[in-house]
């Protein structure tokens, strides 16, 4: 009898404990049925979703998203609201200034209490020493570092892109010439001073393999088996390999001869303010290996998505050439007022970044209950943001997978919600680089176009031939493979 009493007790207590935590979820809940979405079995959710593997990340979230503009779905307790309804977006990404849990969670053990992903009581202040490295007279003054590796990028494009039928995916060449700039803009270090390049860029890219992965293993989300898995112990270690190459960067830089004109540079002011104890010592190291991963694995695939539709398209190909001829003569090196005029490149990487964004979707958090127009979004919702289905409704962006850089003309730009359009987000946790991105593609794509014709993209012939893998940024399954010949 005594034995029956204790087990009535129990399971009383866990009945009252499963009420409760239904009725503190309550607005959830109604929020859920207000919504369509894939269906979700009791207890999992939608997470069989999921089985179809890491390699199928980017068309899972793409056909929730696609339900209608706002979708809801449930991956075992955890409920996301997708949303891709531009004045929403905007409204919430101004409202939330907090990233989801999940940046942190997945993030945390490489990257620590980096920007992208640091607590608000960090990241205040981080933003606001980080922001001074980003003003335009600081990045404007880039312009030849961005010309000098444009070249060397364009001298390998001449070695395997041109005279043959098979050119290799040109993702690691860019991306390296990437993070020479990076080096030499944002570390104010010559490139060929370092060891170990190749090794941080591998690493960064095992990295993002690892972080995707882990989100299609259900049991890794729990920390107890995390904490116990190799696979943390790899990130750990990944972790380590950041530390130790952002710290070779800053031994190189501290036996260089200071450069007083470059005081606002990215790494130089930090070691400043380290100096001054306005930022710790793990927070410069932090920041330093988000800054270089950050600014190549963003504009790498923009550049070579750019590559890949102007080989698709030449009358577009040909009208960029044209500009930049105009603007520049044979002899010349590109310059500010040059790139700056180059109106038409412009639209053409927007008109990119468009339709193949870098981060092709983004994670908030919503702590109190927001109304807008038609629904509500629930306190401690989780919202997913698909910047790719906003990029993609047609009743914006009529056929939206025509590649129509004119769709970026002033008049055209007037037309459309402010938040149908968001490459490096909105509100207070936007891109900290867009002018440092926006310019170096600029003049990458310049100098290439101004010395090759690109002939052909191997591996595609329509838009809709492209298909997107996502790890922490959206990169084409087939890669970037164009062959060229001179324009002489």
């Amino acid at each position: 009898m005594h034995q029956f009493s204790l087990t009535s007790t129990f399971l009383y207590f866990i009945i009252a404990l499963t009420l409760y935590f239904i009725w503190k979820r309550r607005r959830l809940y109604y929020c859920s049925f207000k919504h369509p979405g894939p269906f979700g079995f009791p207890l999992i959710g939608s997470a069989h979703l999921l089985t179809a593997g890491p390699a199928e990340s980017y068309n899972t979230l793409m056909r929730i998203a696609q339900y209608s503009p706002v979708t809801r779905v449930w991956f075992g307790p955890f409920f996301y609201l997708f949303i891709s309804k531009p004045r929403d977006v905007e409204i919430l990404l101004n409202k939330s200034v907090d990233k989801s849990i999940y940046y942190a969670k997945y993030l945390g053990d490489a990257l620590k209490t980096a920007l992208l992903i640091s607590p608000p009581e960090i990241r205040k202040g981080r933003r606001k020493l980080i922001n001074q490295t980003f003003n335009s007279n600081v990045v404007n003054s880039f312009v030849p570092a961005f010309t000098k590796c444009a070249n060397r990028l364009a001298d390998e494009l001449d070695k395997v892109c041109k005279g043959t039928n098979d050119p290799p995916d040109l993702f690691d060449i860019i991306m390296k010439t990437y993070l020479d700039a990076g080096c030499e803009t944002l570390a104010d270090v010559r490139p060929d001073s370092l060891y170990n390049k190749e090794k941080f860029l591998a690493t960064g890219y095992r990295y993002q393999k690892s972080v995707k992965y882990r989100f299609f293993k259900p049991h890794l989300n729990i920390d107890f088996f995390w904490k116990r898995s190799s696979l943390r112990k790899e990130q750990l270690e990944i972790g380590k390999v950041f530390e130790d190459f952002i710290k070779q960067v800053i031994a190189v830089k501290q036996s260089q001869p200071e450069n007083k004109n470059s005081k606002k540079q990215f790494l130089n002011y930090l070691l400043e303010m380290n100096k001054q104890n306005n930022l710790t010592t793990d927070g410069l190291l932090e920041e330093g290996a988000l800054m270089l991963l950050a600014a190549n694995d963003s504009t790498t695939p923009a550049v070579g998505s750019a590559l890949v539709l102007l080989g698709m398209h030449p009358e577009i190909q040909e009208k960029v050439y044209q500009e930049i001829s105009l603007l520049t003569d044979d002899t010349q090196d590109l310059t500010l007022q040059c790139v700056n005029k180059m109106n038409y490149l412009e639209r053409v990487i927007k008109e990119t970044i468009r339709i193949f964004p870098s981060v092709p979707f983004i994670l908030r958090k919503i702590d109190e209950e927001i109304e807008l127009d038609s629904y509500f979004v629930p306190a401690n919702c989780e919202i997913l943001i698909s910047i790719s289905q906003l990029h993609r409704w047609p009743d914006i962006w009529p056929n939206p997978l025509k590649f129509d850089p004119d769709r970026f003309l002033p008049e055209e730009v007037e037309k459309r919600p402010r938040g149908a359009y968001l490459p490096f987000g909105a509100g207070a946790r936007n891109c900290i680089g867009i002018k440092y991105a926006m310019l170096s593609m600029k003049v990458f794509l310049a100098v290439i176009l101004k010395r090759f014709r690109i002939l052909e993209a191997i591996d595609y012939k329509r838009v809709e031939d492209i298909e997107m893998d996502i790890f922490l940024f959206g990169i084409a399954k087939k890669g970037y493979r164009i062959r060229v010949e001179d324009r002489n």
